[in-house]
């Protein structure tokens, strides 16, 4: 029977933890503490560390940090912060689990843990290296311009630190993903929220720099949303790079932006010294309304994606689809692409897209799924006798009022798919209005963007009006 070792500050933990495992390991319990715990405690034979970290024993758990990442052991932290579990949590041999958790979570993570480990032919027990997720169709085309997918394999080579920039929503995670994929030397990552920094926050991120597993050869340092950091901010970690630098640490550091930082140079409202320590090499990604011919490309590839996850054959755009995708605005870029391809398909699930089906926003989705024609033929007369029509009938009424087959009063019948398309187009002008009025105070000195501002918001009024125009007419008929 497999053995774990729980070491928790608090007896509750402890005795629970035990009460929890008992019936299927062997659980040995020790206190958290300069008195109730010892190195030496670990000469036994154990498969798996529970180990509970506390901020009340910072200095303490700097140590059995230390000591973790050389002994060839599973260990599984329970940690008061989601943000230290998320960054610990993609290690083989080490995992996280934030408190409060249930019974259920922590079996999971303690059989995954022991079901992960290697054994070597000896007995001796060696960490085994996680295998990284394939991010590589991220720093590729279509998800990156032809440019961009170039540039992109040659700075993850490269071993200076690197800024990846643009609007929100353009890849930055997902492009730095696959640079830490391809990159052979940074096998351990410590991740930096820059909006969340504070002496703290940084004094746990310098232990994680000094305790990587044994398997790693460097250490990424990943900066992420350095546009967001206070003035303050960026002093301190201005002066937690310094440190990490005399103490010749084996790190790379690759940071993300939602913003030009070096305009913000120019401007005084971003360290020139930190912007030129994070950004020897940088990467200027795309927004999407500049990709307007590749937005079918882009649609399409997200399309295979996601219909092979949800166990769809793989799906077909329309014309009008992609016309539709390719009209629209896209301020959350590819992010947002990514969203509504994913809401369409898990919504209709059916192999072909027509432009109508996009769904830009679950608010439009109103009622529950149309049936299939084989519902239809089997309610038709059933809802005929109840005065009723279903969507095959309205169709059907539709198509009739088309071809010149209209009620007393020359009116179509098919008066519930007239209103759901007026809505559909009045809805769409609306939503780019709104975002664009949303945006107004922050980018009004954009002059592009008051140029786009005019042109689109004027198209999108005559089209409105246009629309109303021909209700009065439809009404008056």
């Amino acid at each position: 029977m497999k053995r774990i070792l729980v070491i928790d500050e608090s007896e509750v933990v402890r005795e629970t933890l035990a009460l929890i495992l008992g019936r299927d390991f062997v659980v040995s319990k020790q206190p958290l503490g300069a008195q109730g715990f010892s190195f030496a405690d670990l000469r036994e034979r154990f498969d798996l560390l529970i180990l509970g970290l506390s901020p009340h024993y910072g200095a303490e758990a700097a140590s059995l940090l230390r000591f973790v990442a050389q002994i060839p052991l599973a260990a599984l932290f329970l940690v008061d912060s989601r943000t230290t579990a998320r960054l610990i949590e993609h290690e083989t041999r080490i995992s996280c689990l934030p408190k409060p958790f249930n019974p259920y979570e922590l079996k999971e993570r303690v059989g995954q843990l022991l079901a992960r480990r290697a054994i070597a032919p000896g007995g001796d027990r060696v960490p085994a290296r996680a295998e990284p997720r394939d991010s590589s169709p991220y720093i590729e085309f279509p998800f990156l311009t032809r440019a961009a997918a170039i540039l992109v394999r040659r700075l993850a080579q490269a071993p200076f630190s690197t800024l990846i920039f643009g609007e929100i929503g353009c890849g930055q995670h997902q492009v730095l993903s696959g640079i830490l994929g391809i990159q052979k030397t940074c096998g351990w990552r410590v991740i930096i929220n820059a909006a969340e920094i504070s002496q703290e926050y940084l004094a746990q991120k310098a232990l994680e720099l000094e305790c990587p597993p044994p398997y790693s050869a460097a250490t990424a340092l990943v900066v992420e949303n350095l546009d967001r950091s206070s003035s303050a901010g960026q002093d301190l970690l201005l002066r937690f790079l310094e440190e990490v630098e005399q103490k010749s640490l084996p790190v790379r550091y690759l940071a993300t932006a939602n913003a030009d930082l070096l305009q913000q140079v120019y401007e005084g409202r971003f360290a020139e010294s930190l912007y030129y320590r994070m950004a020897t090499l940088t990467l200027k990604l795309t927004p999407l309304r500049e990709r307007r011919h590749e937005i079918p490309l882009i649609a399409d590839w997200f399309a295979r994606r996601y219909a092979k996850s949800i166990g769809l054959s793989e799906p077909v755009l329309s014309a009008d689809a992609h016309q539709r995708l390719s009209n629209y605005l896209w301020f959350g870029n590819l992010s947002e692409l990514e969203t509504v391809i994913a809401r369409t398909l898990t919504w209709h699930a059916k192999p072909r897209i027509e432009a109508a089906d996009l769904v830009f926003d679950f608010g439009e989705i109103a009622g529950t799924p149309e049936p299939s024609e084989g519902a239809d033929a089997g309610l038709s007369e059933q809802a005929a006798g109840m005065g009723l029509s279903t969507p095959g009938a309205r169709a059907a009424d539709a198509r009739r009022s088309a071809n010149g087959s209209l009620n007393g009063r020359g009116k179509s019948i098919d008066l519930h798919t007239v209103i759901h398309e007026i809505a559909h187009e009045l809805k769409n002008p609306m939503v780019t209005i709104k975002t664009f009025a949303q945006l107004l105070a922050e980018r009004y000195q954009d002059e592009h963007f008051r140029y786009r501002f005019r042109e689109v918001v004027s198209g999108d009024i005559e089209r409105m009006d246009e629309l109303l125009e021909m209700m009065i007419e439809f009404a008056d008929f």
